[in-house]
């Protein structure tokens, strides 16, 4: 780069107009720059005409080791429950068919074994066991017998089942209670496990405590935890204020939406084993809201394809001078019946976005719940009881 080109770039940078300054490693001592943040992106420099690079990066790969240990004790659990492993010794058999076995020797410090014999190995792996079946035992996932056979508890399952980690099943279990509400239910599910491979970005709490303030219920700080990320960015999905998210944060929240449903679904596992109706109708709420994208009291309309809180609002102003209760909308199979004049009157959109709220409304479920039972005066508390269900035709615009 030219002398005047480099200065003129510095000086963007000293003034804050531009952000970000990159450097190759000719320049790291001749600049006099200050930064609040400098990355050093390596230490090592090559000729280009030579591709020195290239050719180490293709024939000196660095070994690939396995991360099984830290996630040990979701696989053991998931195998107790299949039945692949019923013991100690099984588990320690399991083991031998994983990359990490075959890497234990060849790289014994990085799997902080104290030697690589044959007779350090076998400790290794007992004691690698014996901690994984502890952790499991202690979270009520499995039972031990007689210190050796291992068999599945109804906490275990449910992980297996909805493929969860263990400490995210434990916190479902030892935080719900039978007078758990939607708050709390939401607390709980924010602070799931599986959350953890989220960060909080540099300046992303700022951001996050400025959506806070907006939110129907309160979330206290830090806002650098990973959880109230989680739970902020929940809020702003329910409250449908996803045009305040950065493409990132965007980013983020589907990601946390595609995790939800089995955590949900996982949760309502936990609190129906304990026979607690409120927390499981709750939870179910919390799902719909996940789900739905719009909160537990807001107009259904809302989760029409392009409806926003002014299109619901006109829709209620109509409602509000409606002379026949047949040109009430309040549901998105209102919109299916009502006279095609007041639906083109209220709808403005464009034929493509009426396409997607054609097809939205047409796959609305519309199902009648008729209940008989069989016998009324003889049923007790937690007999079986029959339900029908049956499913009404869907119109179509």
């Amino acid at each position: 780069m030219r002398r005047a080109n480099r200065e003129y770039v510095l000086d963007l940078f000293t003034s804050n107009k531009i952000q970000i300054l990159l450097l190759p490693h000719t320049l790291a001592w001749e600049l006099q720059v200050k930064a609040y943040l400098v990355v050093i992106m390596g230490t090592q420099s090559y000729d280009g005409k030579e591709h020195r690079f290239y050719t180490k990066t293709l024939y000196d790969p660095l070994p690939v080791e396995s991360q099984l240990e830290y996630f040990l004790s979701d696989h053991i659990n998931a195998e107790i429950v299949t039945k692949t492993i019923e013991s100690k010794q099984d588990a320690v058999d399991y083991l031998t068919w994983t990359l990490m076995y075959r890497r234990l020797l060849k790289n014994p410090n990085y799997y902080q074994m104290h030697g690589s014999t044959n007779v350090h190995l076998s400790d290794h792996l007992s004691d690698l066991v014996e901690r994984t079946v502890t952790s499991l035992s202690d979270s009520r996932c499995i039972a031990v017998t007689d210190d050796l056979e291992l068999s599945p508890m109804n906490l275990g399952m449910i992980a297996a089942f909805y493929y969860i980690r263990y400490t995210t099943i434990e916190l479902f279990a030892c935080s719900v209670t039978a007078t758990s509400k939607l708050k709390a239910l939401l607390d709980i599910l924010a602070a799931s496990s599986e959350f953890d491979t989220l960060s909080v970005r540099f300046g992303e709490d700022r951001v996050l405590e400025k959506l806070a303030k907006h939110l129907l219920w309160p979330v206290a700080p830090p806002y650098t935890a990973i959880h109230v990320k989680v739970h902020v960015l929940l809020q702003i999905h329910f409250s449908r204020q996803h045009d305040r998210l950065s493409p990132y944060l965007k980013q983020d929240l589907n990601a946390i939406l595609q995790t939800c449903g089995r955590l949900l679904h996982a949760l309502v596992d936990v609190i129906s084993s304990n026979g607690w109706l409120k927390p499981a109708l709750a939870t179910m709420d919390l799902s719909q809201m996940v789900t739905q994208g719009v909160g537990l009291n807001a107009s259904p309309l809302l989760q029409i394809p392009h409806f926003t809180p002014s299109v619901v609002d006109s829709i209620k102003a109509h409602n509000s001078t409606c002379d026949n209760d047949q040109d009430v909308i309040d549901t998105p199979l209102d919109l299916l019946s009502v006279d095609d004049s007041v639906r083109t009157k209220l709808l403005t959109f464009s034929p493509s976005k009426m396409a997607d709220i054609a097809a939205f409304c047409n796959s609305y479920p519309d199902v009648s719940i008729e209940i008989q039972v069989d016998n009324p005066d003889d049923i007790a508390a937690g007999d079986v009881v029959s339900v029908q269900v049956t499913t009404i035709d869907l119109w179509s615009i």
